[in-house]
Protein backbone atom coordinates (compact mmCIF):
# COMPACT_ATOMS: atom_id res chain seq x y z
CA UNK A 1 0.00 0.00 0.00
CA UNK A 2 1.14 3.65 -0.68
CA UNK A 3 1.08 6.07 2.37
CA UNK A 4 0.52 9.13 1.34
CA UNK A 5 0.78 11.97 3.44
CA UNK A 6 -1.01 15.11 2.19
CA UNK A 7 0.04 17.97 4.21
CA UNK A 8 -2.48 21.12 4.75
CA UNK A 9 -1.26 24.87 4.49
CA UNK A 10 -1.41 25.75 8.27
CA UNK A 11 -2.09 29.61 8.25
CA UNK A 12 -1.92 31.73 11.59
CA UNK A 13 -3.79 34.59 10.28
CA UNK A 14 -7.85 34.76 10.54
CA UNK A 15 -10.06 35.77 7.79
CA UNK A 16 -13.27 38.06 8.72
CA UNK A 17 -15.81 38.99 6.22
CA UNK A 18 -17.28 42.83 7.18
CA UNK A 19 -18.94 43.61 4.07
CA UNK A 20 -19.41 42.50 0.66
CA UNK A 21 -20.81 45.12 -1.55
CA UNK A 22 -21.86 45.30 -5.29
CA UNK A 23 -20.82 49.06 -7.32
CA UNK A 24 -21.23 50.03 -10.57
CA UNK A 25 -19.69 52.52 -12.62
CA UNK A 26 -21.27 54.25 -15.73
CA UNK A 27 -19.18 54.00 -18.45
CA UNK A 28 -19.84 54.94 -22.12
CA UNK A 29 -21.36 51.36 -23.31
CA UNK A 30 -23.62 51.07 -20.37
CA UNK A 31 -22.67 50.52 -16.46
CA UNK A 32 -19.96 47.84 -15.08
CA UNK A 33 -20.54 45.83 -12.38
CA UNK A 34 -18.16 45.12 -9.54
CA UNK A 35 -17.62 43.96 -6.20
CA UNK A 36 -16.18 45.59 -2.76
CA UNK A 37 -14.67 43.29 -0.02
CA UNK A 38 -13.93 44.80 3.18
CA UNK A 39 -11.94 42.13 5.40
CA UNK A 40 -10.17 41.96 8.80
CA UNK A 41 -7.41 39.57 9.38
CA UNK A 42 -5.39 38.75 12.37
CA UNK A 43 -3.57 36.31 14.00
CA UNK A 44 -5.47 36.31 17.34
CA UNK A 45 -1.70 37.19 19.26
CA UNK A 46 -2.36 41.25 19.20
CA UNK A 47 -1.67 41.66 15.14
CA UNK A 48 -4.50 43.38 12.97
CA UNK A 49 -5.04 44.06 9.48
CA UNK A 50 -8.05 45.90 7.44
CA UNK A 51 -8.17 45.30 4.06
CA UNK A 52 -10.21 46.40 1.35
CA UNK A 53 -10.11 44.22 -2.32
CA UNK A 54 -12.26 44.90 -5.61
CA UNK A 55 -13.29 43.02 -8.23
CA UNK A 56 -15.32 41.59 -10.86
CA UNK A 57 -16.56 38.57 -8.70
CA UNK A 58 -16.12 38.03 -4.81
CA UNK A 59 -14.45 35.16 -4.76
CA UNK A 60 -11.05 37.91 -6.17
CA UNK A 61 -12.48 40.59 -4.12
CA UNK A 62 -12.01 38.43 -1.15
CA UNK A 63 -8.85 37.52 -1.82
CA UNK A 64 -7.73 40.66 -2.57
CA UNK A 65 -9.00 42.03 0.06
CA UNK A 66 -7.18 39.67 2.37
CA UNK A 67 -3.75 39.75 0.57
CA UNK A 68 -4.21 43.85 0.98
CA UNK A 69 -5.24 43.15 5.14
CA UNK A 70 -1.78 41.39 5.39
CA UNK A 71 0.10 44.03 4.39
CA UNK A 72 -1.10 46.47 6.12
CA UNK A 73 -1.33 45.03 9.46
CA UNK A 74 -0.61 46.93 13.26
CA UNK A 75 -0.53 45.46 16.71
CA UNK A 76 -3.10 45.76 19.49
CA UNK A 77 -2.41 45.66 23.36
CA UNK A 78 -4.94 42.12 24.07
CA UNK A 79 -5.31 43.39 27.68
Amino acid sequence: MSSKKTFKAKTEWLERVVSIERVTKVVKGGKKMSFRAIIVVGNEQGKVGVGVGKAGDVITAVRKGVTDGKKTYYFRSLN
